[in-house]
């Protein structure tokens, strides 16, 4: 029992969070009630040798028990929902025209549409308690309605009825508001988070942790015939630095973004790699040489302003062409084109080293 009760505290207190956890537990604990009350009604009429409404409670009993299981189901779950609702709308109907017992009459017709609007969300929560309380109306303020209904409210029921609904009405109305605006917020929060995670804050270009997110779950195995992954960095980044500030240095860094977004299609994907390091891969069919000696002579020849002087700075590139690339063969390209970049340095700097690698034979780089 303890065990029982641990795991409903536990659910009712995820449900809090999570919209469709919360839908599942409110559901839940009206098809509760209803099962107690359609039990209670089935003792009555046993008592009372009301033989015909007291299968007709039992069944209802029964149904709103399945439904406790049900909605776990998640393949039938909003057919139970649709159900559910024309379930309720006939059993309120049912216990205005039988009138029988009063308690459970006013209890339900006043609180049922409340749970409706928490338990289906705004939207078809609203629309089926207003549908309620049209129905109610009918059956309470009209000729017609007060004949089939056949049995008589007292005055200060019907002049409070309208007060206790539309009040806990409007609760529900509020709390459902505010959970969505609430839940909107987290959204937004959550999308901001993962932006930022994936992505540089100064240059806008995926991070290391994007790129790696990106070659694991976007990699297109029709494009394992020709992959490219490019290394580049600034050359004499850290003489930039101190000669003009790091002010500046991060303004070299969004020119290089700049250029390689406007130089590569869509099909090549960038990264701040890490300090004054980019990444590029390609997955296209154009020629990386042609590419890299573009991007060379473009950063090369594209100044970056400070204090009405001109500075102009290049990049050393390292890149390895791949053939037959698997998915889980990125970081070895990645490793060869900074071997090829760091030979690129020690040639003389703004210039270009390429490799290739053949996972067929990984021997011959």
């Amino acid at each position: 029992m303890k065990k029982f009760f641990l795991k409903l505290w536990r659910g009712i207190k995820s449900s809090v969070s999570s919209d469709e956890l919360r839908r599942k537990t409110l559901f839940r604990v009206l098809n509760v009630a209803l099962a107690f009350t359609a039990f209670a009604m089935t003792i009555v009429n046993i008592f009372t040798k009301e033989y015909q409404i007291m299968w007709a409670s039992a069944a209802c009993m029964i149904f709103v028990v399945a439904n406790i299981f049900l909605v776990g189901i998640d393949k039938i779950r909003n057919v139970v929902y649709t159900v559910f609702v024309i379930a309720v709308t006939i059993l309120l109907g049912y216990f205005l025209i039988s009138g029988i017992p009063n308690g459970f009459s006013a209890l339900w017709i006043v609180l049922v549409p409340g749970f409706a609007m928490l338990v289906f969300g705004l939207g078809g929560g609203s629309a089926f308690s207003l549908t309620i309380f049209a129905l109610t109306a009918f059956m309470l303020w009209t000729p017609l309605g007060q004949s089939l209904l056949q049995f008589e409210y007292t005055k200060e029921f019907m002049l409070r009825f309208p007060f206790l609904y539309f009040s806990i009405y409007a609760i529900s109305l509020f709390i459902e508001i505010v959970r969505r605006e609430t839940q909107k917020q987290l959204e937004q929060a959550k999308k901001q988070f993962y932006y930022l995670y994936r992505h540089d804050a100064l240059t806008g270009l995926y991070n290391r942790y994007g790129m790696l997110e990106f070659v694991e779950h976007v990699y297109d195995e029709k494009s394992q015939t020709g992959v490219t992954a490019m290394l580049f960095d600034v050359d004499n980044f850290k003489t930039i630095n101190d000669a003009y500030g790091h002010e500046f240095g991060d303004q070299v860094l969004v020119k290089i973004a700049q250029i390689t977004k406007n130089i590569v299609c869509e099909e090549c994907q960038c990264c701040r790699w890490g300090g004054e390091e980019f990444l590029l891969l390609m997955q296209c069919n154009y020629d990386p040489k042609i590419l890299a000696e573009r991007l060379l002579a473009e950063i090369a020849h594209a100044p970056v302003m400070t204090n009405d002087k001109e500075v102009h700075v290049t990049i050393s590139i390292g890149a390895c062409v791949a053939k037959n690339l698997k998915e889980d063969e990125f970081r070895k390209i990645i490793d060869l084109a900074d071997r090829a970049m760091y030979r690129a340095k020690q040639a003389g700097k703004n210039r270009i080293e390429f490799c290739e690698y053949d996972s067929q034979n990984p021997d011959e780089e």
